[in-house]
């Protein structure tokens, strides 16, 4: 670990990078999954947890006057429900590691729901409140669910809504 809090960050980059290889593995071979891969993924996580407590947290963004705008709420429950459609959102635990790969920064502000489609939005407007946090949650969305249907709806219903948005 780095003296310089400001290093963490391309450390805690590589680390995620690794955790999301082993969380996909853990996901494809189930309760399969070898013993040293559930450890490494425990490890990785608590490092994770221990390095980002060190850094200093992000200023949440401000769009630049001018600039883009929030989505609206009717534009974040179409993407709400866009999202819902997708396997591993709809699955508790696929999403809840998912959700880990965030920054805790923005996995904190996320207010739980026991209703999907209010955990949902409070997931989007907390990822909305941090440059890049939905684009990164998007990412490893696109990582856990691959090429489905609901993944090429959920990228139409976002580009329309933001064209700019990348499209993975």
């Amino acid at each position: 670990m780095s003296a310089d809090p400001e290093d963490n960050s391309e450390v805690i980059r590589l680390k995620k990078r690794r955790l999301q290889a082993l969380l996909l593995q853990a996901a494809r071979y189930g309760i399969n999954t070898a013993p040293e891969i559930s450890i490494e993924i425990e490890d990785l996580e608590r490092e994770i947890k221990q390095l980002e407590a060190a850094t200093p947290a992000p200023v949440p963004a401000q769009p630049p006057p001018g600039s883009g705008r929030r989505p609206t709420f009717v534009q974040k429950n179409e993407i709400v429900n866009a999202l819902l459609a997708c396997s591993n959102i709809s699955n508790r635990s696929s999403l809840d590691a998912i959700l880990r790969q965030l920054p805790s920064e923005v996995s904190r502000r996320i207010v739980d729901d026991s209703r999907p489609n209010v955990h949902v939005l409070n997931i989007v407007d907390a990822c909305l409140n941090f440059p890049g946090a939905l684009e990164e949650f998007i990412a490893v969305l696109r990582a856990f669910e691959g090429d489905s249907a609901q993944m090429r709806e959920l990228n139409t219903v976002i580009g329309r809504i933001n064209p700019d948005f990348p499209k993975g």
